[in-house]
């Protein structure tokens, strides 16, 4: 399996994500399994959902 981590801490933009192959060690980290998810549209459809799901439920 190969991995994707992208990563950002609090009170940065866009510009500071990073992008790795292993943990970025941000306060934010999303891992893609590359194997499972090919395409970019699948992974923005799939951060929509955890983001919907993360404004509706308590933390």
């Amino acid at each position: 399996m190969a991995y994707t981590y992208i990563g950002i801490d609090p009170s940065k933009g866009a510009e500071d994500i990073t992008v790795g192959s292993s943990t970025t060690s941000k306060a934010i980290e999303l891992r893609v399994d590359t194997a499972k998810i090919t395409s970019r549209a699948e992974i923005t459809a799939l951060v929509s959902l955890l983001k919907d799901y993360i404004e509706t439920v308590p933390l």
